[in-house]
């Protein structure tokens, strides 16, 4: 797993005549606005990258976390895609990241699903009647969508309730009482979000 040694910053690498040299030229860059240091960017890009190479996962882009779409070119070099939850991200994705649009969120507008699905290659439901609503708009279309459930596995490494999805009477996901085995047609994967503000040295710890 990547650690934070491995992301380098590009200052370390600049010498103090190009360090100067550079905050001379922030200082007529007109504010409010963000900078993005690119070579930082890319440097963390790669190490992302590796732990594709070496797993065979692909990571998604989070544009709840972070949308800025002026670096996407730069983004999808490495990045297999982006996770959305709203409409609005959804097509953000679709017509400025230009690969994998994955769709989450616990509740979704009748009125502008048809829209979504457009956009997304792959949506997550939140429960069995939710996926069962709207199955026949998913069937009804012409090209190839990946389906997935939302499971609650009632077990979770968060210590604050606040950040807790896994927290008694949770909304989110499927609980094993509530899974309907005889929906799953239609259905190829499984979504569970219990890992809140845990890094590789709590699970290191944790496996050793």
């Amino acid at each position: 797993m990547a650690n934070s040694e491995d992301v380098q910053t590009s200052s370390d690498a600049l010498d103090e005549d190009e360090y100067e040299s550079m905050m001379e030229y922030l200082k007529d860059v007109k504010t409010p606005c963000y900078v993005i240091d690119e070579e930082d960017l890319k440097n963390n890009l790669k190490v992302l990258d590796s732990v594709q190479e070496r797993t065979g996962c692909k990571i998604l882009l989070a544009l709840k976390g972070f949308s800025m779409f002026s670096v996407f070119p730069l983004i999808r070099e490495y990045l297999h895609g982006v996770c959305a939850s709203s409409l609005n991200e959804a097509r953000l994705g679709f017509e400025e990241f230009g690969k994998e649009v994955h769709l989450y969120a616990p509740a979704y507008k009748g009125d502008e699903f048809e829209e979504l699905v457009r956009y997304s290659d792959h949506i997550i439901f939140n429960s069995f009647a939710q996926w069962k609503h709207f199955r026949p708009i998913i069937q009804n279309q012409s090209k190839e969508i990946a389906c997935g459930i939302r499971i609650n596995p009632e077990h979770t490494e968060v210590e604050f309730p606040i950040y807790n999805p896994c927290v008694k009477h949770s909304r989110l996901g499927v609980t094993l009482d509530n899974f309907e085995e005889n929906e799953l047609g239609g259905i190829t994967g499984l979504h569970f979000h219990t890992l809140c503000e845990k890094n590789a040295i709590h699970w290191s710890a944790r496996w050793r």
